[in-house]
């Protein structure tokens, strides 16, 4: 892929499209000729930018999947916050990735296996550095003696990353009916009731 700044703004408009197009059609049902179209552009210059459909959903993941990195790795350094706290502001943030992009939300629940498949090295590399910033604030929480010690993080870890991805899937199929604000104001309470010593 080209990197001056024309072309990163032709590759992230193709991304896009992509995720409209794996958004209403799945990614095997895609075409890269429906991406050109919906992107505006002509289905050889698609080719100068991405070699193939696996090239554009796996950029799609991996830059989403970066974006959710950052913020649970920048969480777990913040030493001015209780591990509540960063539990909070994770599920917050995490949500908030998603809340104006009801597409990426379902391309990244539909996918992920698809993802997986394509690339299980990168796929693996993501989900043990996310699960490790799980697992670090999981693991001070029960240090300090606020979360409970019969709860064993990889549990935990399941519990937060699978439930996250059921609710993203549930509101972006029909968000007027779920509101995000309500799934996350939940999914903090059950998380914490469930972690909190009684």
């Amino acid at each position: 892929m080209k990197k001056n700044r024309a072309s990163d703004d032709k590759a992230e408009l193709i991304l896009n499209a992509a995720i409209t197009v794996f958004a209403e059609y799945g990614y095997h049902q895609a075409k890269m000729a429906k991406i050109a179209e919906v992107a505006g552009v002509s289905a050889g210059s698609l080719y100068l930018y991405f070699k193939n459909k696996a090239s554009i959903i796996s950029n799609v993941f991996e830059m989403t999947w970066e974006k959710m990195i950052t913020i649970s790795s920048t969480l777990t350094l913040r030493s001015d916050l209780t591990p509540p706290e960063k539990l909070d502001l994770l599920v917050d943030q995490l949500f908030d990735l998603f809340h104006q992009e009801t597409e990426l939300a379902l391309v990244m629940v539909n996918e992920h296996y698809t993802w997986c498949q394509l690339a299980e090295t990168t796929f693996n590399d993501c989900i043990d550095r996310f699960f490790t910033d799980i697992d670090t604030l999981h693991s001070e929480g029960q240090k300090a003696g606020i979360f409970n010690p019969h709860i064993s993080s990889v549990t935990f870890r399941h519990v937060l990353f699978g439930g996250m991805r059921r609710l993203l899937e549930v509101w972006a199929c029909s968000p007027e009916n779920l509101p995000i604000g309500r799934i996350r104001q939940d999914f903090k309470v059950l998380l914490k009731r469930g972690v909190l010593l009684p």
